[in-house]
């Protein structure tokens, strides 16, 4: 799922020193979800968003074999979601 995906490639900012604060984190880039399609067409999402729980800029890159539910520019789901 959407809030799966964004989750993992959090733990894994996290797990890198890049983010001190997983749930916070994701309720950051909830919040700028909900500003705007960040689902930008060819299976691809970029999540991102503004945090104090940020320490360090930083990507994570997650590769899925099925399309994820988004909401999207073109109505289909994504496979690769880069979150920064």
């Amino acid at each position: 799922s959407k809030r799966d995906a964004i989750t993992q490639l959090s733990e894994t900012l996290k797990d890198a020193d890049y983010i001190n604060d997983v749930p916070s984190f994701v309720k950051d880039i909830y919040l700028r979800e909900k500003e705007g399609i960040t689902g930008i067409g060819d299976g691809i999402a970029i999540p991102h968003g503004k945090s104090d729980y940020v320490t360090k800029v930083g990507v994570a890159i997650g590769v899925f074999n099925k399309p994820i539910e988004w909401e999207t520019l073109d109505g289909e789901g994504v496979t690769v979601v880069i979150l920064f």
